[in-house]
């Protein structure tokens, strides 16, 4: 029986051996998982990077726009009514007070009649009255007549001035809508279109014709907000026409603070008073740029997080999360100050939404 013994001892202590393999196995593939070798084969987050830059701001920039008349109006008439008779043709020279065209309403001039014959009516009675008045004082003064009396002809008095000044008022608007039917012309200029001809139906506030004044010319161009900061109401820019050698300058007389449209750019107004420069010609206004450097990167390569804005900087391909200050935009960058990050530092722009600090990144072309 000693033999059974013995082989039952040698399975024990195979069993065992097993045990203990098994048991130490997976530790040693832990420890090689950990090796240089077995990091190299694990995957890496794809990713494209760019190079922080310094800005290249040369020393002015120029806008494209177009001249045009600083003095300009579009004319209507304030009542409907048919166009009666048009004074003036296009391109012609007019005077400030100048009669544009006439309006004919048929209810204007008998409601002014109208309205004068009524207070003309109501001054008349009146003066009536106030001879009555007079006469009744003279005969209360001899006691011949009672104060009842005397006080209701006072009565009627204050009643009728009250009356005619309402029709005064009335006559008065009257009258100015009968002066309405003539458009005047506001300033010295040139008339630039005509719109309606006469015989046909006129709408109050539709416009009748554009006039422009033959003095001054001016210029809208739009620009960045952070130009705004290098201009001010005053300053005088370098203004061009393209392809010729004109150069002059002009004066800002109005920068916007506000913009309600989907752009994000700000209209900025600009004088031209060189009288070699005439409407509607295309012109180039220059803005200065503020000469201090800035770094430059791509938009896309700033993330907000929960310590606020950062970018992933690349180190031996491991990004590192490091946190930034937007000065302003610019484009499709982002300018940082100078000490933020050093000069050709790689940041990554794409696949920051996969990233970790401390992640291994595979750079794509």
């Amino acid at each position: 029986m000693w033999w059974l013994s013995r082989a039952r001892l040698m399975f024990s202590m195979k069993y065992l051996c097993l045990t203990l393999f098994f048991l130490i196995l997976p530790g040693c593939q832990s420890d090689a998982d950990n090796t240089p070798a077995a990091l190299a084969d694990t995957p890496l987050t794809p990713v494209r990077v760019s190079t922080v830059r310094l800005s290249e701001q040369p020393g002015t920039l120029h806008f494209a726009s177009v001249s045009r008349v600083r003095q300009r109006a579009t004319l209507a008439f304030q009542i409907n009514g048919v166009l009666r008779e048009r004074h003036v043709e296009l391109g012609q020279s007019i005077e400030p007070g100048q009669v544009l065209a006439t309006l004919h309403n048929p209810a204007l001039q008998p409601a002014r009649d109208a309205a004068a014959a009524a207070l003309a009516q109501l001054e008349t009675d009146a003066a009536q009255n106030a001879r009555e008045l007079q006469r009744l004082e003279t005969l209360y003064a001899r006691e011949m007549v009672s104060l009842q009396v005397l006080e209701q002809v006072r009565t009627r008095t204050e009643s009728l001035e009250s009356a005619i000044a309402s029709a005064r008022a009335s006559l008065n608007q009257t009258q100015q809508l009968l002066n309405e039917t003539r458009l005047t012309a506001p300033f010295a200029g040139n008339v630039e279109s005509v719109l309606l001809q006469p015989g046909e139906f006129v709408q109050a506030g539709q416009p009748v014709m554009r006039i422009s004044s033959s003095q001054g010319l001016e210029t809208e161009i739009r620009i960045p907000p952070h130009l705004q900061a290098n201009l001010s109401l005053g300053q005088t820019l370098p203004v061009k026409v393209p392809m010729t050698d004109l150069t002059t300058t002009g004066t800002v007389i109005d920068i916007s603070k506000g913009n309600t449209s989907d752009i994000a750019l700000y209209p900025v107004v600009v004088a031209l008073d060189d009288s070699r420069l005439q409407t509607g010609i295309s012109i180039e206004v220059g803005i200065p740029m503020d000469q201090q450097p800035q770094l430059l990167v791509p938009m896309t390569a700033v993330m907000r997080s929960a310590e606020g804005l950062t970018v992933f900087v690349v180190e031996n391909d491991i990004v590192r999360r490091t946190p930034v200050t937007v000065l302003s935009i610019r484009g499709e960058h982002a300018a940082l100050p100078m000490d933020s990050l050093p000069a050709g530092t790689q940041l990554v722009y794409t696949g920051l939404t996969r990233l970790a600090d401390g992640d291994r990144i595979r750079v794509l072309p």
